[in-house]
């Protein structure tokens, strides 16, 4: 009877207005409501032993009885309503407990008449048949026993108690052997609706059997208990980062934009898994080099400037004001996701590299590059280069994406978009090393399943603002009263919630200035 809406009343009062229909018109009620409408045969349950609990006729005049008991019940209570009061409708509003009650009761004898039929008609084996009779023992002596209260009540046409309590130990009892007896085959039977694992959603259920080691799984993929992601940004400083036209950013600057919104969304989001990812700072095309790697004048001009941690404000200030070849960059960058992931729970790793490929590299460590990215399982991503397929450069002439600005040469303005790639920033044409590095990185990430994205459309991507999920949990949960007998389960849920920023740090700008930081003033 439960419905997908969640709300189920409309349905059994409409179920109830049919069966009153047909107790105050017999002649049109159709067999399987006459039978109920008919009354109890008997004025006793004929139930002496377990013995007399396996045979469903028994079981049936039981529910049978209940049935006709409540819509009698409710009949004689809307009829009492009606001829005192002038306003119908008022009436049948005011029965609507007993009416949604003799409709549950209906609705429950017929579901347990309708698997007995059911199985008397089946022409399985006789083992097959002897469970599945055993399956409908066990259903309709639960709901005797879950609802003992109707069963026992006194049985108002007889004046005397139609189930006595006796009887009902009996249920009990029988209730008990039936679980003995099906338990053994309890999974073959689950098993014979032949749900799916994938469907069935439940590690309790699994085909396999393998329930704790599932459950295990299942609770650390929880949004609760997912590691977090471990970030390594590599940023390109060399000198052909910083040109720019007079009026226009360089592609320092707006690298620096960007990274300053991936970092700021974590600094500030209010989520409780966003604060726990981590990032790192890695700058190559630096004067100086300092890094694990440096030896022996290998992986020089590559800098880490701030080692794997949470992101903070010092980080935001540090990108905002303090702001190598690139494939040593990488190595760099691995080395250190390497070190500083070892022993923590993280899901994710990835490497962002900001670079225009102006800086001079070698190719010779791509294999090596290729098969540590794939070790680590870290992923890879590259903004700062146009480095698409060159198949679509007919299908795109119209396209005046670059790398980040809009051309302000007029020639340039009407170049293909072949043309276009071979140009930079700005619109200067690119050079030799530029081409090579972009061949090479192209290939790099084809290999590893990486991903590139140019300047400007990765600040368009980031200026979006990114929603946070939250969990929806109920603020209240009870009955909605609709005057004083009708009363309709109600959830209640927060649509819309204000969002308090975190508390501040209380900080002494005096002891941050003084020599000792630990010296509070």
């Amino acid at each position: 009877s439960c419905t997908y809406e969640g709300e189920n009343t409309v349905m059994y009062l409409q179920s109830a207005k049919y069966l009153i229909h047909c107790m105050r018109n017999p002649k049109s009620a159709p067999m399987s409501v006459s039978t109920v409408l008919r009354g109890a045969s008997n004025k006793h349950w004929m139930v002496k032993n377990l013995k007399d609990l396996e045979q469903a006729d028994i079981l049936l005049e039981a529910y049978r009885t209940r049935a006709y008991k409540k819509v009698v019940i409710a009949e004689r209570y809307l009829r009492e309503l009606e001829s005192s009061s002038d306003d119908r409708y008022d009436a049948w509003n005011k029965s609507g407990i007993k009416l949604v009650d003799c409709s549950k009761t209906f609705s429950h004898y017929f579901i347990i008449n309708t698997f007995f039929n059911a199985i008397k008609k089946s022409s399985v084996s006789q083992s097959c048949h002897l469970r599945l009779h055993q399956l409908a023992l066990l259903l309709a002596l639960h709901g005797i026993d879950q609802c003992s209260g109707d069963f026992l009540q006194q049985q108002f046409v007889f004046q005397d108690k139609f189930i006595n309590f006796e009887q009902l130990k009996l249920v009990r009892a029988k209730i008990l052997d039936l679980y003995d007896e099906i338990r053994p085959v309890a999974v073959c039977l689950v098993d014979a609706f032949d749900i799916p694992d994938l469907t069935l959603a439940s590690a309790l259920g699994r085909y396999d059997g393998n329930v704790y080691n599932k459950l295990l799984e299942w609770a650390k993929e929880t949004p609760l208990n997912k590691t977090q992601e471990a970030i390594a940004i590599c940023l390109d400083v060399g000198p052909s980062m910083c040109y720019a036209p007079q009026g226009h950013a360089s592609k320092l600057e707006t690298s620096v934009n960007a990274i300053n919104m991936i970092v700021s969304r974590k600094v500030f989001s209010q989520g409780h898994l966003a604060n726990k990812d981590e990032f790192a700072l890695i700058l190559f095309g630096t004067q100086e080099s300092d890094n694990e790697l440096y030896e022996d004048g290998q992986y020089e001009n590559i800098s880490v400037v701030r080692p794997l941690g949470p992101p903070d404000l010092n980080f935001l200030r540090y990108i905002q004001t303090n702001i190598s070849p690139v494939l040593d960059a990488l190595i760099v960058a691995m080395d250190l996701l390497k070190k500083s992931t070892s022993g923590k729970k993280f899901g994710d790793k990835r490497i962002i590299l900001f670079s225009d490929l102006g800086s001079p590299f070698a190719n010779d460590q791509v294999d090596a590059i290729t098969e540590g990215l794939k070790s680590l399982g870290i992923q890879l991503t590259v903004i700062g280069p146009d480095i698409d397929d060159d198949d679509d450069d007919e299908n795109d002439d119209d396209n005046n994406d670059d790398d980040g600005q809009n051309f302000t040469n007029s020639n340039v303005a009407h170049t293909s978009r072949s043309q276009k790639k071979r140009l930079t920033f700005h619109g200067k044409e690119k050079t030799p090393q530029q081409i090579a590095g972009e061949s090479t990185l192209k290939k790099l990430l084809e290999i590893v399943d990486g991903d590139s994205h140019s300047l400007r459309s990765a600040l368009s991507t980031l200026s979006f603002f990114q929603k946070r999920a939250i969990k929806m949990t109920t603020v209240f949960r009870g009955p909605l009263e609709i005057g004083s007998k009708l009363k309709i389960n109600t959830y209640a849920y927060i649509k819309v919630r204000e969002a308090k920023p975190e508390s501040w740090k209380k900080l002494s700008a005096i002891s941050e200035a003084s020599n000792q930081p630990g010296d509070m003033k």
